[in-house]
């Protein structure tokens, strides 16, 4: 089954957008993404990538929506998580969709809910198992170029080499 809907943290949109390349996420996700207002607010407050955020926020592919489950919410953030991680992570419970998360605690909390997750990492492969880009290297050098997008290098060559470069 193909996901066409995510919920997602700030770091995998502001990657994307920093490189120019959040029409990939549009054309992964071609119902939208769903974001929290910890989230917009994140990725309002700095520079790297807003105007594209914005305008896909303006376009309704991204959509800011109000988390309900506090309680969730209250744990994550107990468990030391930040604002839009914990908000991202209750909203996919909520929704019961795929999250975007590129944060190794996040994702271990993701996983303790049983939800489903990917990265930023994640999203380029899947965008060229689907050729929507014919290289991955490229962007992923770009994103840890101009962004604080980190990658051990362990796992940038075990990556390039699943996606065959």
């Amino acid at each position: 089954m193909e996901i066409i809907k995510a919920v997602s943290d700030s770091s995998p949109l502001i990657s994307f957008s920093a490189i120019g390349k959040l029409s990939l996420l549009k054309e992964l996700f071609p119902k939208g993404i769903i974001i929290s207002q910890a989230v917009f607010d994140e990725i309002t407050f700095g520079e790297q990538g807003k105007e594209a955020i914005i305008n896909a926020i303006e376009e309704k592919w991204i959509s800011v929506i109000q988390i309900s489950k506090k309680d969730i919410y209250k744990s994550l953030i107990h468990k030391g998580l930040d604002k839009g991680e914990s908000e991202a992570i209750t909203l996919a419970y909520e929704k019961k969709m795929l999250v975007l998360l590129d944060e190794t605690e996040a994702r271990r909390e993701a996983k303790n809910l049983g939800l489903s997750f990917t990265g930023a990492i994640g999203c380029l492969l899947k965008a060229k198992q689907k050729s929507l880009v014919l290289k991955i290297k490229p962007l992923l050098d770009s994103m840890i170029e101009t962004t604080s997008f980190r990658v051990s290098p362990a796992l940038y060559f075990r990556i390039l080499k699943e996606a065959g470069e």
